[in-house]
């Protein structure tokens, strides 16, 4: 672990060498029989397992998954950087995020996240080289394969076709959820009511990049206060639809 960096000169700080026995006796507090993290996470539980021995306990069976880049290409998936896909996610947020991947991480993805065979991957990853509309078709594979995996073939496949009518078709996805505003509100604030994990910060850079719509017609002025009629369109980013309720 610390091999390449004291080979360097360079420094190792003492909480380095606290952080893994902590985590390693975590599985003797816990007698842990099987742990899977991901494999930066191996020399941490290498060390409870040294722990377990040493309090009597039987080493634990430590199973390590593949680290995969962000969607974005980052070092790994991290939620505050929105660059991931959660088990958690519906069918169609699934399908959605993939589709945002990177084009030379197709092959790394369905390797880790699908069940397809290695010459399925082999073909994905060649077709996502040539970019344009292969790369988009490779995409929508193994987005679909992503989604078959943890929800079923029919999900998946439902999946797509929404994927494809809402981006190729202009439509709207189903279930378009309803959104309560009053008729005085300002853009920031509907945006906001829309989306309540975002911070006004973040609320206002959507706005400013016209990334905000009322009935396809962008809002860029976080201030103004729009004419708003039930059943309008807001749009909020790529892939957040909502029908207008105009309230008290």
């Amino acid at each position: 672990m610390f091999k390449a960096r004291i080979r360097e000169g360079q420094e190792i700080g003492v909480h380095e060498l606290i952080y893994p026995v902590l985590q390693g006796y975590d599985s003797v507090a816990l007698g842990s029989d099987l742990t899977i993290v991901g494999s930066d996470q191996l020399f941490n539980e290498t060390v409870g397992r040294d722990l377990q021995a040493k309090h009597g306990q039987r080493p634990q069976t430590v199973i390590t998954s593949t680290i995969t880049p962000g969607l974005d290409g980052g070092a790994k998936q991290s939620k505050s950087l929105n660059n991931y896909v959660a088990l958690a996610h519906a069918p169609s947020e699934k399908f959605g995020r993939l589709m945002t991947l990177q084009d030379d991480l197709i092959g790394a993805w369905a390797r880790v996240y699908t069940d397809l065979p290695d010459a399925v991957v082999k073909d994905l990853e060649s077709r996502a080289r040539q970019g344009g509309a292969s790369s988009r078709d490779a995409k929508l594979d193994l987005a679909e394969a992503d989604v078959a995996r943890y929800h079923g073939s029919v999900a998946g496949g439902r999946a797509r076709a929404e994927f494809t009518r809402v981006f190729s078709g202009n439509g709207l996805p189903d279930g378009v959820p309803h959104l309560t505003v009053s008729p005085t509100s300002a853009v920031l604030e509907i945006v906001l009511a829309a989306r309540p994990e975002l911070s006004r910060n973040a609320a206002r850079r959507l706005i400013a990049d016209g990334a905000v719509s009322l009935d396809s017609a962008p809002l860029r002025n976080g201030d103004a206060r729009p004419a708003i009629s039930t059943g309008a369109i807001l749009k909020v980013g790529r892939r957040n639809w909502f029908e207008v309720v105009v309230g008290p």
